[in-house]
């Protein structure tokens, strides 16, 4: 057992604050003789619900990324490579006659994505302009998402307490589209 940062805020609230007491991070307890019964019974309960602080953050840390990946699945497709797709388009925008050969993302929704116009070359040039909108259309939808994100888990690195992790991990909501 190691104690964590919060254990003295623990032993605290737990009434134990002020008692001839001590204890090092590796888990050694320094003092029990100096209390009494009651006393001690209340130090093993703090201690069996300690949960050094590291690992706290770490949970919530990860419980943010999964909040964030729940919502910013709404607005991707599973499987779609989307930075191959918007390299593709972006080297059909700044080309002036663009090589299918090299566009096989956009080249699979020709005729489909959009319709076909019998001319590759200007149906390449519909599809990565769909591409690139839908892409800035996306990165304005999702870049709240990922400031949510962002300073929830700032907060829950600069806390120094489990119920200020637990008040940021409550206060924070991603509300998508």
């Amino acid at each position: 057992m190691t104690f964590g940062p919060s254990f003295g805020e623990e032993l605290a609230r737990s009434g134990l604050a002020g008692l001839p007491l001590g204890w090092s991070d590796t888990g050694q307890i320094v003092g029990r003789a100096n209390l009494t019964a009651e006393q001690q019974a209340t130090l093993d309960r703090v201690i069996a619900e300690h949960v050094p602080l590291n690992g706290v953050k770490a949970q919530a840390l990860a419980e943010i990324d999964s909040r964030h990946a729940e919502v910013t699945r709404r607005y991707l497709t599973p499987g779609v490579d989307y930075s191959r797709k918007l390299r593709e388009a972006e080297y059909v925008a700044d080309t002036e006659t663009p090589d299918p050969a090299l566009c096989p993302m956009l080249m699979a929704g020709v005729g489909i994505t959009v319709p076909s116009s019998g001319n590759v070359q200007a149906d390449l040039k519909a599809i990565a302009a769909l591409v690139r909108r839908r892409d800035a259309e996306t990165a304005a939808a999702l870049a709240p998402l990922d400031h949510v994100r962002h300073a929830a888990k700032a907060a829950i690195r600069a806390a120094t307490t489990t119920d200020e992790i637990e008040s940021v991990l409550a206060s924070t909501t991603f509300r998508g589209l």
